[in-house]
């Protein structure tokens, strides 16, 4: 994947916290008197006496507890830092944080630009210009690699259904009868053996695999009961299989909430769909 570029590059308003910590600073002179070409100011601070304020425009950084908050602090699956599909995710992870620190960057370069002729609408059309198609192009990459993901998931599971399945000739013989005998249980007696498997207290191997196996209503099982019985089955058999599946999930879902960040705070900031409108009449302006 592309590195976020140095030079520049959805969740509308702040929090009430961080718009009143915008107001106490709206009276002061200097760089954030400068900032009405944004959709909202209220995330920015070009001071430093304000630790409510999320996004810091002078020193072109997330501020730490929005980074916690927000974007998420990444945390290597145990064991798994070395897998390759981690590391992506990882990577993901630090370059939503990246880019936004760019996004402030460019920012900070149209609201010192010093051209005459560049009023709110012009500063706007150029911010939009610059980090839209860069947002458009990470977000591409990103779902590709999301995609990718999800695949090496769909293979480990695949591979598990492989290999859960018995191979001893008397448990497959007998699996019918262990099916028939959970079918015939009480209720009662039914789900105390499944909530053995809930407290870790496992049935064996074969028992597990004749309620895993087959649908749940050949022992009369809960839906519930029957994944149950599977993810322990997949758990004591393929333990490794599992491991690398919840990695690869936990590992997603932690990308995924700092490219959501990024949106939020792109998209708060800058009104992209106005942006879109004024180059538009532009470029009919012009005939272009």
């Amino acid at each position: 994947m592309n590195e976020p570029s140095q030079s520049g590059f959805g969740n509308e308003s702040a929090s009430p916290a961080i718009q009143r910590a915008a107001i106490a600073h709206s009276a002061a002179p200097g760089p954030v008197d400068r900032l009405s070409f944004l959709r909202s100011t209220a995330p920015v601070r070009a001071t430093r006496d304000s630790t409510l304020v999320p996004l810091n425009l002078e020193e072109g950084a997330v501020a730490p507890h929005a980074q916690m908050l927000e974007f998420g602090e990444w945390e290597d699956p145990e064991g798994m830092a070395a897998d390759a599909d981690v590391t992506v995710m990882r990577d993901i992870h630090g370059k939503a944080l990246a880019y936004m620190t760019v996004i402030l960057g460019t920012i900070k370069q149209v609201r010192d630009d010093d051209d005459p002729s560049l009023n709110d609408a012009g500063r706007l059309k150029v911010l939009a210009k610059v980090v839209e198609p860069k947002l458009e192009s990470f977000a591409v990459e990103v779902g590709k690699e999301f995609k990718r993901i999800d695949e090496s998931i769909a293979q480990e599971r695949a591979a598990i259904v492989q290999e859960v399945r018995p191979t001893d000739p008397y448990d497959i013989a007998m699996q019918a009868e262990i099916r028939s005998h959970f079918a015939a249980l009480p209720d009662n007696k039914r789900n105390a053996e499944m909530t053995k498997v809930l407290l870790g207290q496992d049935l064996d191997t074969a028992t597990l695999q004749a309620l895993a196996l087959a649908p749940a209503y050949l022992s009369n099982l809960l839906p519930s009961q029957h994944e149950r019985a599977h993810a322990a089955l997949a758990k004591r058999l393929a333990p490794e299989r599992v491991k690398r599946i919840e990695a690869l999930q936990a590992s997603k879902q932690r990308a995924g909430k700092a490219l959501g960040a990024l949106d939020k705070y792109a998209n708060q900031l800058i009104d992209f769909k106005k942006a879109r409108g004024l180059i538009e009449r532009e470029n009919k302006r012009s005939g272009a």
